[in-house]
């Protein structure tokens, strides 16, 4: 795949998709982060927030409409409006 992302990926640490789920969800937080692509590489939308610094990991429900993003203390939740 060819990333039209900017800035350009550079510390991905988690990757998620599924069968039942239209797209890539990538962790980015070097860049505070979490970019949603399709399954050939478009970008969709990209969630930034400062406090995605610190997330290690996420989860994406099972319909993909809702992710979890987890830190050392707190779980995020977003709902995307795609």
């Amino acid at each position: 795949l060819n990333f039209a992302i900017f800035p350009l990926l550079q510390n991905a640490v988690s990757v998620k998709t599924g069968a039942q789920i239209p797209y890539l969800y990538m962790l980015d937080p070097s860049e505070q982060r979490l970019v949603v692509l399709t399954k050939s590489g478009q970008i969709v939308v990209q969630y930034r927030s400062p406090a995605f610094a610190h997330v290690r990991d996420f989860a994406v429900s099972p319909n993909g409409l809702t992710i979890y993003l987890f830190d050392e203390a707190r779980i995020y939740r977003i709902v995307p409006l795609l």
